[in-house]
């Protein structure tokens, strides 16, 4: 066996299959954890850019899908340049959460929501596990 132990990447340490060549930057990206729905519109409101909001819990194994596709050479550079970056921590599932997934329309965890002049960008949201090329879009047209 390769030695893998991520859920999310079980066979990275084979050559030349599914992510053995991902170009990944693991350095955290700056970002501000909330936990309910007024914490997350009062960083929209003060941001002075557009805000990506990454709904995720810890139990959710797509939200680290995610955020290994966040981390990648193609967006990690679009993230940090031109949003604010804030993770909705449902993990809970208590009354905040609840409250947050019903405004944002969300079944469950992973969701990228976008905020552009403090307000919620709807037709921008993303909901469940998401492609590279769909995050890439939703993020440009934002700016």
């Amino acid at each position: 066996a390769a030695g893998n132990h991520s859920p999310t990447e079980p066979l990275r340490g084979f050559a030349g299959l599914g992510g053995a060549n991902i170009n990944i930057d693991n350095t955290p990206l700056p970002s501000i954890t909330v936990r309910t729905l007024s914490e997350i519109e009062t960083a929209a409101r003060s941001a002075q850019r557009p805000v990506m909001v990454h709904l995720t819990a810890d139990w959710c194994t797509s939200c680290k899908t995610m955020e290994k596709r966040y981390h990648s050479a193609d967006i990690k550079p679009l993230i940090t340049d031109q949003f604010d970056f804030v993770k909705a921590d449902i993990t809970e599932n208590d009354d905040h959460a609840v409250a947050i997934l019903n405004t944002f329309r969300a079944f469950g965890p992973p969701a990228l929501i976008v905020f552009k002049d403090g307000q919620w960008q709807e037709e921008l949201s993303l909901y469940g596990e998401a492609t590279e090329a769909e995050i890439i879009d939703r993020l440009s047209r934002a700016l």
